[in-house]
């Protein structure tokens, strides 16, 4: 009996043993198994990574290589804009008035230099015309009759349109420039001796102000209409609020995307006679004007 329950304790001992054996060969094994998939993934990883900055450095030399066009491009085209406008505004007296103080308008009268024009004035429109004090309110009353915004606005226009046409500037207008209500450059000579051969209006606005585009742009435009004058309307293309409608209105010719090579090109050729509505904006009909009959 003794010896029976000996063979059984020996037996579950051995298949004990045997079972534990067991268990840690798999162990081992499937550990082996794991450290040879990580190392088949780090191999693949590695592929992988050296395929990609291969990749990376044929980009890299297809970028370099566009850049390099482009430049080329660039400098092709700025050449070929100075040709294109070069000495077409040779004679031409200009009048620049900013509506707007907001936006960048700066290359427009370098522009008009370049095409041979004679800058003659620029006028910007401060935004202090909008936001003036109590005490400025009752100063101007005291000086020139004006209370309200209205007749400040109107006031305004007359006299700028006035000075281009006759080329006198009036105590009125002479106060706003030296208390910095409108901003002005310019040779009053040229005012003073030769007519204004063109206007160019630059409007525009980040939200809407159809107020202020009735009571100035326009209004100004009709002056100079009325004095026969003509007047082009520009402004940007990343204007939040296009005037560009309003102009068309007052069936004159505008340019929607001034800031760029191609606004810049038609702005030039309206002057010299061509007529239309040119740019980028919902509102153009034509890119540019047709160059090659001109």
């Amino acid at each position: 009996m003794v010896s029976m329950k000996y063979y059984i304790v020996t037996i579950a001992a051995l298949f004990v043993a045997l079972g534990t054996g067991i268990l840690i060969g798999v162990n081992l094994n499937e550990s082996d198994f794991y450290l040879r998939q990580q190392q088949l993934l780090l191999e693949g990883i590695e592929t992988k990574f050296n395929e990609l900055q291969v990749e990376r450095e044929s980009y890299m030399t297809e970028i370099d290589g566009l850049i390099r066009e482009k430049e080329k491009n660039s400098a092709f085209i700025d050449n070929l804009y100075k040709e294109i406008i070069k000495q077409r505004l040779v004679g031409y007296n200009i009048a620049i008035i900013k509506t707007t103080d907001i936006f960048y308008y700066d290359d427009v009268p370098i522009l008009l230099e370049e095409a041979g024009a004679n800058i003659a004035i620029e006028i910007t429109y401060k935004d202090r015309i909008f936001n003036y004090s109590e005490e400025e309110k009752l100063e101007l009353y005291e000086i020139f009759n004006i209370y309200d915004y209205n007749e400040l606005i109107a006031a305004i226009n007359d006299q700028v349109v006035n000075f281009l046409t006759f080329g006198k500037e009036s105590e009125f207008l002479t106060y706003l420039i030296e208390n910095q209500w409108i901003g002005y450059t310019g040779n009053k000579a040229i005012l003073e001796d030769s007519p204004i051969h063109y206007v160019v209006i630059a409007g525009g606005s980040l939200s809407k102000e159809a107020k202020t585009v009735e009571e100035i742009d326009l209004d100004i435009i009709n002056k100079c209409k009325k004095n026969v004058i003509p007047v082009v309307g520009i402004e940007r293309i990343d204007a939040g609020y296009s005037y560009i409608p309003y102009y068309k209105k007052e069936k004159i010719s505008t340019v929607d995307n001034i800031n760029t090579i191609m606004g810049k090109v038609s702005l030039v050729y309206i002057i010299t006679g061509i007529n239309g509505h040119f740019g980028e904006g919902e509102y153009s009909e034509n890119l540019i004007p047709s160059l090659i009959e001109y």
